[in-house]
């Protein structure tokens, strides 16, 4: 299989996913909304996934897991926006571009609304992390940032409040952390980090980056 369509299993209650493929084969895409809103225990996805649309697994319901495997490079906009969730997506190696809220929910959500993510840092092809991308998300509380990544766009955890460590791998080549970015409303949304250790390779930092973080003691 080489692509799987948008809607395809939109809204669908099918316990588990199984797929074939090797990473040598003709490249899958998974289109815009593919899985929207489906409710399912676990899914698989082969290693020759390359692109995951737009919307691809959002509002999803998933009681064991989603699993990326290396190969996958592009994570769309909102891929998995308010996916209710009792596992943690690994996002690997091979992904070059996390998307717009891709792994956000909508104000005021749960924090069972947030898939957990683990980044990749070993090797990572990582470049781009989208505006918004992390949005108040509230299930993630450590996170290191591949030395890869050169652009993190505004509003990327912003909100992310349960955040409490912000790493960032040796010899970083973070060029940009856009506005907002590590920031909050008020006094009870940004991150709760105490100290920051901005890489040398860092030639901009935008507008309220770390806005309203109350307990940041030292950068």
């Amino acid at each position: 299989i080489t692509h799987i369509g948008d809607d395809a299993f939109r809204d669908s209650e099918i316990d588990t996913y199984i797929f074939t493929g090797e990473a040598n084969t003709n490249a899958l895409t998974i289109g815009d909304y593919a899985f929207y809103g489906a409710a399912f225990d676990d899914i698989t996805l082969p290693a020759h996934t390359k692109t995951i649309g737009k919307y691809a697994f959002a509002y999803t319901d998933v009681y064991d897991g989603i699993v990326l495997q290396e190969g996958v490079e592009t994570l769309g906009d909102y891929a998995f926006y308010q996916s209710y969730a009792y596992y943690a997506v690994t996002v690997p190696a091979s992904v070059k571009t996390i998307g717009a809220f891709c792994f956000s929910a909508e104000s005021g959500a749960y924090s069972s609304s947030f898939p957990k993510v683990n980044l990749t840092v070993e090797n990572s092809a990582l470049e781009t992390i989208g505006f918004a991308a992390f949005y108040g998300n509230k299930r993630i509380y450590s996170i290191t940032i591949p030395a890869s990544v050169i652009t993190i766009e505004p509003y990327a955890f912003y909100g992310a409040s349960y955040i409490g460590t912000i790493e960032f791998a040796p010899n970083s080549a973070l060029k940009t952390i856009g506005a907002y970015a590590f920031g909050g409303e008020g006094y009870t949304y940004a991150p709760e980090i105490e100290t920051i250790t901005i890489p040398k390779s860092v030639t901009t930092i935008g507008a309220y980056a770390f806005a309203n973080a109350r307990y940041l003691e030292s950068i």
